[in-house]
């Protein structure tokens, strides 16, 4: 397993298998791990924050993930996708994870987030946080899916 040191402490780890893809780190400490025979086709990996994590298992990935501060992308084996426009974005440290032997048509896309936060006038505190998002083994998504905060698929699900 190779290991690719960017600048401020950003790591790639794993044999880069890439074609048509681009990889940016605009944060620091970040780490994209790429197991065993993974690979990136037409795909777009953006660091916008800092301490965050994509791991893609034995799939090839296709598509674009945008990851924040303290957040995580996990992406399991056998991920198959009829086209390169999925779209993942992960915001404020929450999680993303996606099972084994999942199956994604076109125009899906994951958002942890609202992208507008409201917060409390009195107490300052968050009223709309962000949440993870889980996707269990087996799954079959129909095109132009959503998945939203904190929404969780079980195994086996169509």
């Amino acid at each position: 397993m190779q290991k690719f040191e960017a600048e401020n402490g950003n790591v790639i780890y794993g044999d880069l298998q890439c074609k048509d893809s681009k990889i940016e780190f605009m944060g620091k400490n970040n780490i994209l791990f790429l197991s065993e025979k993974a690979n990136l086709r037409n795909a777009q990996i953006t660091f916008v924050g800092s301490n965050a994590l994509v791991f893609i298992g034995k799939s090839c990935f296709r598509g674009r993930i945008m990851i924040f501060t303290n957040c995580v992308c996990y992406i399991g084996n056998a991920l198959g996708q009829s086209a390169s426009d999925m779209f993942l974005n992960i915001t404020s440290e929450s999680y993303c994870i996606i099972g084994d032997d999942c199956l994604f048509s076109w125009g899906v896309v994951l958002e942890s987030s609202d992208h507008h936060p409201i917060f409390d006038f009195k107490t300052h505190q968050c009223l709309n946080p962000s949440k993870s998002i889980y996707l269990g083994d087996h799954i079959w998504v129909g095109q132009e899916v959503g998945f939203l905060k904190g929404c969780f698929i079980a195994s086996g699900s169509v």
